[in-house]
């Protein structure tokens, strides 16, 4: 505020007031001060150990507030004035009263002075109660975030005659209406002069925000803002908040708070689909309305679901990305996924049906947009639920998407690029990796036909699996002793295959031809291939079975009396790796050898010795997949295995 003030009176002189005297008005009355009864001029004495005659004139006045009971009314007190007497200037002094409060009846009244013996006092400043402004403002906010349904009444108190306003935007009305939420500063003027000012702030409503949990068919959404509760109306007409059972495409929903306020919101429901972990794993964002989001980026948080199905994630990446000139940017989010998984290994004899735990993951992705001229994230945010498979597809065949596109689909593979025929022994371990396709499978049967040397044929459930879900990958034991196909008659094949529950054929079948050659020896190696999935390879030729020596040793130091026996060198350290140089036999077709190009790339390969793993290592330096001049097939190579420093033979 400015422009207001206290009553204040200003009495001074330029002579010595000996015997004079002086009338002024206290608290509406009028009150004389005579010199040398009331107050000494410096001529007359000194009252009160005054030094001179200002202290002496405010001394007697602040007695007589006293003796009224009006101390608390006025400010008593001296000042200093200049005053150029022929060029020379003289400081003089003077007594000022001030009331304390702004209040008429406190004004002063004109003064009179009795001036005697050529004294000369008389009234410096004599000014009057100027009443401040009192401003208020009663707001009311902007209903719905971003309206401008605000307004500001502005009322105003202690003005003299009209008030003028002036707006920290530029606006001279006394109250405001549809106004957008903000900070607004108003000053007001009197005619007098007199001004306040006041800062009213519209507040508005939270922005609905809303993410939305996409995937595994549903849409979820978590609603915050607003005014709740909250009403949905979808574009295909649904009503209802979260969505399940949707097809693919994209889906828009309006949400309304209790008030009315309402935004939009879409969603894109892609067609389903797992990733590989040792191939990107791409997010590709494109925002719209790009002229109203400056500074535009996107924000990536990676969440992983460590122990499956224990629906705790864990936060594994915060990503942030600018957006290129068409509003666009791709996250790869592939190296955060992989520490999660693991190859999976059956067991050995393993007999029934496992979920691959630790080959697959669920994650998400959570995203949203960044702008503002003080960027800040927007009101949507969508969760992507996905899950990853250890494993991964060829660079050509990544690029070109026919796996997903068409080879799921119309194969419905198992998880091998085994050829569908195979040539198997009757002791021989084989597995068979499935994952459902389908989100209405409950369960699952492995389902067996086998043919006997009679001409005779046999259909039979192997097992069945409960309680299944979309892209869990499971293992599943094919090989003739696991299945228990053993009995009184000779079976030459064996055929396999999955269904649901409705007996819906889930996958392709595969073939399994029993031979009974005799083998001298048939070693089995039990490797992951590229899909996630485990095959076998039987290696049936006589191998070489080597150890590599190494050893660390020093020299000794011989001194004075050494003894020879010790010798001339301490041995610290020896250890002997075994490797095996082998073949594995004539294959049945090219297709067969092709699809040992798995086996030499293995990150996970074991001998299946005596009921135990062995670990290892496939070295190969080149792998002649294809030879012309021979029209027979097989595959040469060695096999490391764990070094070893102490030997033990194999126990039983």
């Amino acid at each position: 505020m400015a422009g207001e003030r206290y009553a204040r009176l200003r009495i001074s002189f330029t002579n010595e007031p000996k015997g004079s005297s002086f009338t002024i008005t206290l608290n509406g009355t009028r009150q004389t001060f005579t010199d040398g009864v009331h107050f000494y001029s410096s001529g007359t004495g000194s009252a009160f150990n005054q030094p001179n005659t200002a202290e002496s004139v405010a001394v007697a006045i602040i007695i007589r507030l006293q003796d009224l009971g009006w101390r608390n009314l006025y400010t008593v007190e001296t000042y200093e004035w200049l005053l150029n007497i022929g060029g020379n200037p003289s400081t003089f002094k003077g007594i000022q009263i001030k009331a304390n409060t702004f209040d008429s009846a406190l004004n002063f009244q004109p003064s009179s002075f009795n001036n005697l013996n050529g004294a000369n006092f008389f009234e410096e400043l004599h000014e009057n109660t100027v009443n401040p402004l009192q401003i208020t403002t009663n707001v009311v906010k902007a209903t719905c975030f971003g309206s401008s349904t605000g307004s500001i009444i502005v009322s105003v108190a202690g003005a003299v005659g009209s008030v003028s306003y002036a707006w920290s935007d530029g606006a001279v009305t006394k109250d405001r209406f549809n106004l957008p939420a903000g900070i607004y500063r108003v000053t007001a003027v009197d005619s007098q002069g007199t001004t306040a000012e006041a800062t009213a702030e519209i507040t508005q409503n939270p922005v609905i925000a809303v993410t939305g949990s996409v995937g595994n068919n549903q849409i979820t959404l978590e609603v915050s803002g607003g005014v709740a509760p909250y009403t949905f109306l979808w574009n295909d007409g649904a009503t209802v908040q979260n969505r399940t059972g949707v097809d693919g495409g994209i889906y828009t929903v309006v949400v309304t708070d209790s008030i009315g306020c309402s935004r939009s919101f879409t969603f894109t429901q892609e067609e389903e689909r797992f990733c590989f972990s040792q191939n990107p794993v791409y997010l590709e964002l494109q925002a719209d309305n790009l002229q109203s989001k400056p500074n535009l980026s996107f924000l990536c948080e990676v969440w992983v679901e460590p122990v499956y199905l224990s629906g705790i994630f864990k936060q594994v990446a915060v990503l942030e990305h600018p957006a290129d000139s068409e509003g666009k940017t791709t996250f790869d989010v592939k190296e955060f996924l992989q520490p999660f998984l693991q190859h999976h290994l059956p067991e050995p004899g393993q007999m029934g049906p496992t979920m691959a735990e630790g080959a697959f993951k669920r994650f998400y992705l959570k995203h949203t947009e960044k702008y503002g001229l003080v960027p800040v994230p927007g009101e949507v945010t969508v969760k992507e639920n996905r899950y990853v498979v250890q494993g991964g597809l060829s660079f050509e065949e990544f690029a070109s998407d026919t796996f997903f596109t068409t080879y799921l689909l119309q194969r419905k593979p198992f998880f091998s690029w085994q050829p569908a025929l195979k040539k198997v022994r009757e002791n021989q371990p084989e597995y068979l990796y499935f994952m459902p396709n389908y989100f209405d499978i409950t369960s699952f049967s492995l389902r067996v036909r086998y043919y006997y040397a009679d001409g005779t044929y046999a259909t039979a459930t192997s097992y069945t699996q409960a309680g299944v879900r979309r892209f869990e990958l499971y293992c599943l034991p094919v090989g003739f002793l696991q299945l228990q196909l053993q009995g009184e008659k000779q079976v030459l094949k064996y055929e396999v295959w999955v269904e649901d529950q409705n007996s819906r054929i889930l996958t392709e079948t595969r073939t399994y031809e029993l031979t009974r050659a005799f083998d001298q020896v048939c070693r089995y190696f039990i490797y992951n291939n590229s899909l996630g999935g485990v095959d076998t390879l039987a290696a049936t030729a006589l191998a070489d079975e080597e150890l590599e020596i190494s050893s660390e040793s020093i020299d000794r130091v011989l001194l004075s009396g050494y003894k020879a026996a010790d010798g001339d060198r301490s041995v610290i350290r020896k250890a002997a790796r075994p490797s095996l140089k082998l073949s594995s036999g004539y294959l049945s077709s090219q297709q067969e050898l092709d699809a040992l190009t798995d086996f030499v790339l293995s990150c996970n390969v074991k001998l299946l010795e005596n009921g135990r793993y062995r670990a290892g290592e496939v070295v190969l330096k080149n792998f002649n997949r294809k030879r012309e001049d021979e029209p027979r097939h097989y595959l040469d190579f060695e096999f490391e295995m764990a070094a070893f420093h102490s030997y033990t033979p194999p126990l039983q």
